[in-house]
């Protein structure tokens, strides 16, 4: 099934929509748009305009949670 109009934050299969991943992870949907692009996670556009289904394993997202905090605490010591 091609997904369309509103994306649940978690699909059928376990993967999740942009919001879902970025709910998740706790950073910004342009941020999961970045990775997708810059291959720090995997997802697919079944075609231009549908949803985006972004797949993340648990560890994957301990991963980029732990990432996240790590960025932000050295922004907040740069200041």
């Amino acid at each position: 099934m091609i997904p369309t109009g509103t994306s649940p934050d978690l699909w059928e299969d376990g993967s999740y929509s942009v919001h879902g991943a970025a709910k998740t992870i706790g950073v910004h949907t342009g941020t999961i748009f970045k990775w997708l692009r810059t291959n720090r996670i995997h997802g697919e556009q079944p075609r231009k305009g549908t949803a985006w289904k972004v797949f993340l394993t648990e560890q994957e997202i301990k991963d980029l949670q732990n990432y996240v905090r790590e960025v932000r605490r050295s922004k907040k010591e740069a200041l």
